[in-house]
Order: structure tokens, then C-alpha cells, then sequence
């Protein structure tokens, strides 16, 4: 998760939002390499060593995109459980009418 730092720039909040909600964005641009850290923060209006730490906390935390936290992976086998469960359950409803039904 990219970190939220205080950017030290004469503006309102929203501003300081705007560039947060970019933050991924203006870090791929500096990853792509098109143009360098300089050219990146002037046309934001930000410092380089922000878009150097943007860019390094995006590299760092790429691999997360792809694993499930360890809560999803719990929830999860607890959900095939009880989908296992229900399973059973309406099977051994479905038996038991029918033995009712014979009745």
C-alpha cells in the first residue's frame, strides 16, 4: 500500500487528495522511464524524492495485487465448508421425504 505523505504545497486539500488518488499512476510513469523523476514531479507539481518514493513503495508492494490475505483464504474454506454442509443437508432432506412420501 502506497503511504500517504503530506505534500508541502501552497493548495487546498483537494489538490493534495487529486495528487494522493495519482500517486499510482505518476509511480508507473517513472517505472515506464519515458521521462525522467525531474520532468514527472514538475509536471505534478510534486518533489522527486516523492515520485522516487511512490515508485520504490510501488515496486516493493507489486506482488500483493496478486495474494489473498490470509483472512480471504480463511473465509473461504469456511464457506466450502459450509457449502459441504448445506450439501448434506439437502441431501439427507431429500431422503428422508422421499421416505415419508412412501409412507
Amino acid at each position: 500500500m502506497i503511504k500517504f505523505i503530506k505534500i508541502q504545497k501552497e493548495g487546498n486539500n483537494e489538490e493534495q487528495i487529486h495528487i494522493y488518488l495519482q500517486s499510482p499512476r505518476i509511480a508507473l510513469e517513472a517505472i515506464k522511464g519515458e521521462k525522467n523523476i525531474s520532468e514527472i514531479a514538475s509536471e505534478h507539481g510534486i518533489h522527486p524524492q516523492q515520485v522516487r518514493t511512490w515508485k520504490r513503495e510501488f515496486l516493493k508492494r507489486a506482488h500483493l495485487v496478486f495474494e489473498k490475505p490470509k483472512e480471504t483464504k480463511k473465509l473461504e474454506k469456511e464457506l466450502d465448508k459450509a457449502y459441504k454442509k448445506i450439501g448434506q443437508l439437502e441431501l439427507e432432506r431429500d431422503f428422508l421425504s422421499g421416505i415419508l412420501k412412501n409412507c
